[in-house]
């Protein structure tokens, strides 16, 4: 597991990644081309959204920053990816 910022995240928050070039990959489809957005999909305040197969957790980041009081449920069977997923869970709770 490795440490890294994300480029274009804003508040420069630290990344827990496996490999810098899948975790660029992710970030510029989810953060940049919204890619998860399309096809009328909208996340709403007090929302509940389930991260199925959450790998080290960029679309749960992404979506606590779109409303405000969801509740969001990510799963990862890869155990590297989830101690990532973890690590990133804990290091952008917004409480």
């Amino acid at each position: 597991m490795g440490l890294a910022v994300a480029p274009g995240i804003a508040d420069g928050s630290p990344v827990a990644h496996l490999n810098k070039s899948e975790t660029d990959y992710i970030y510029n489809e989810i953060f940049v081309l919204q890619a998860y957005l399309r096809h009328g999909i909208t996340i709403n305040d007090g929302d509940c959204v389930v991260d199925a197969g959450a790998n080290i957790g960029l679309f749960s980041m992404f979506v606590s920053r779109l409303a405000r009081h969801l509740r969001i449920n990510s799963f990862e069977p890869n155990p590297a990816a989830f101690a990532c997923l973890q690590a990133n869970a804990a290091a952008w709770d917004p409480v």
